[in-house]
């Protein structure tokens, strides 16, 4: 996973950032037999805007990048806010995920816009899901994966 606008706020182009990662992941392999694909994440509490420009780019990478996510804090970003971007992520073929649920105010709507709104494959976290009966089923519905942090405090 990677966060292209934390690089694109310091003034780096996203594909100098993808060809260093991808030096890696090549020396990973063949050094240490490690396979890794890209996952890349918009930071919720950064603009809609930058997220676009990034995501643009990411259609140059499609060979390296496999999925969009969302991560970064949730306070007063709800996943509601990309929503067409998932859906347009999700019309070229990437997959889908969202870092959701790590001890955030209001979480429950948080997973909920994150299953409903951006439509995810994965949900990173999201322990809080079994507060509600509703969405536990949706999650079951679409067969979602969850990845979880076995050392998380929530």
């Amino acid at each position: 996973m990677f966060d292209p606008q934390a690089h694109q706020r310091r003034g780096m182009d996203l594909k100098d950032v993808i060809r260093g990662i991808d030096r890696a992941q090549k020396d990973a392999e063949q050094n240490l037999g490690v396979r890794s694909l890209l996952i890349m994440n918009f930071q919720r509490d950064a603009s809609i805007e930058t997220a676009e420009l990034a995501f643009a780019e990411a259609l140059n990478h499609r060979d390296k990048i496999v999925a969009i996510g969302l991560d970064n804090t949730e306070i007063n970003n709800f996943p509601a806010k990309f929503a067409d971007l998932f859906k347009r992520a999700k019309a070229e073929g990437f997959k889908l995920t969202s870092h959701c649920d790590l001890g955030q105010p209001n979480t429950i709507e948080h997973i909920r816009g994150c299953l409903e709104d951006l439509q995810v494959d994965r949900l990173d976290h999201g322990y809080h899901i079994l507060e509600d009966e509703r969405l536990v089923q949706l999650a079951m519905e679409k067969d979602l994966t969850f990845t979880a942090c076995p050392t998380t405090d929530f």
